[in-house]
């Protein structure tokens, strides 16, 4: 289908660090390349936190949309998913609006959802979206913020309790495939994440 067939392009990605707000270099890329090829709308929905909002003109990129529906990881009891529940931030409900030529209309507008301990939304305070918002504020700067996305992303990932999710997960690998193929893992992994190929 050729572009000028349609009146909008929305492009959902599903990529991303699970638990890091900061998109990699591969994010970054993808996302242009989106916006090159017309999209007026792309989200990124893989890492299950929210991120910033990019925006190119009138098109749009959200780099991390977050959760609406999951599984409490805090009703689990593996180690790994204990530490992510401290990660996550509340789920998410996103506003768009597109003009009649398909051009997103005003800003974004994000409001937090809270999950029941089944995982299931329900009504957040006005708190929450308060401090939603501020975390989205705060990510936005930093992604049209010149030559800072490496260092936001570094220090994303030296947080404790994101390190303390890898050493369970990568000790658990290890376990599964042996000490050697969990290293060539991690190896891809970390190219993957500072401007090597896939994600």
């Amino acid at each position: 289908m050729q572009a000028s067939s349609t009146d909008v392009r929305i492009v959902s990605i599903h990529a991303g660090l699970e638990f890091l707000p900061a998109p990699s270099p591969h994010q970054v890329r993808l996302a242009e390349l989106c916006l090159a090829s017309g999209a007026n709308l792309t989200c990124f929905h893989h890492a299950h936190v929210c991120s910033g909002v990019g925006r190119d003109g009138r098109r749009v990129v959200l780099y991390g949309i977050g959760k609406y529906a999951f599984p409490d990881p805090s009703s689990v009891i593996h180690p790994r998913l204990r530490r992510a529940s401290a990660l996550r931030m509340n789920a998410a409900v996103w506003r768009v609006r597109l003009d009649a030529s398909g051009r997103i209309h005003s800003e974004v507008s994000v409001s937090a959802i809270a999950r029941d301990e089944e995982g299931f939304p329900v009504q957040a305070s006005s708190g929450e979206t308060l401090r939603l918002r501020q975390h989205v504020d705060r990510c936005s700067r930093r992604l049209a913020a010149a030559g800072s996305l490496a260092g936001w992303r570094w220090r994303e990932m030296l947080r404790p309790a994101y390190v303390g999710l890898n050493l369970d997960a990568y000790r658990d690998l290890a376990r599964r495939i042996g000490v050697r193929a969990m290293l060539r893992r991690l190896a891809e992994g970390i190219q993957a994440q500072f401007g090597g190929k896939g994600e």
